[in-house]
């Protein structure tokens, strides 16, 4: 009897721990609903992106574009475009995968054209 008793429980501990299946985890890569006006891009949709805003404001022209990044501190217009597609877009791709999500947000006299929202296509924030 005492045999059985501690085969049950041998048995019971053994079930106990194997492990179950694995819970979900973050939400697979994408972006929140469409209807939310979040957008997929990758490194060329984010230049785009940003290039579509500065037309808004009327800097469209490579004089103009040069002149744009000057006045933040650029060399010229290629450096100002390596560090959007660079350093920019590496502080919303924490996932590292070759997209993001980005929103566009409303143009106001402090938020121009250029200026969108960005999160990484792999957010917590998604529901």
């Amino acid at each position: 009897m005492r045999r059985i008793i501690t085969i049950a429980a041998l048995a019971a501990s053994v079930i106990v721990a194997v492990p179950g299946p694995a819970s979900a985890g973050k939400p697979s890569n994408g972006c929140p609903n469409a209807n939310s006006g979040w957008v997929l891009v990758d490194r060329d949709g984010w230049l785009a992106r940003t290039l579509d805003g500065m037309a808004q404001e009327g800097i469209d022209t490579p004089p103009e574009r040069d002149a744009f990044a000057v006045a933040f501190g650029f060399a010229d217009w290629a450096a100002f475009s390596a560090w959007i597609v660079g350093e920019q877009w590496e502080r919303f791709n924490h996932n590292g995968n070759a997209f993001v999500c980005i929103k566009d947000l409303p143009n106001t006299r402090g938020l121009p054209g250029y200026v969108f929202g960005g999160v990484d296509d792999q957010s917590s924030s998604k529901g």
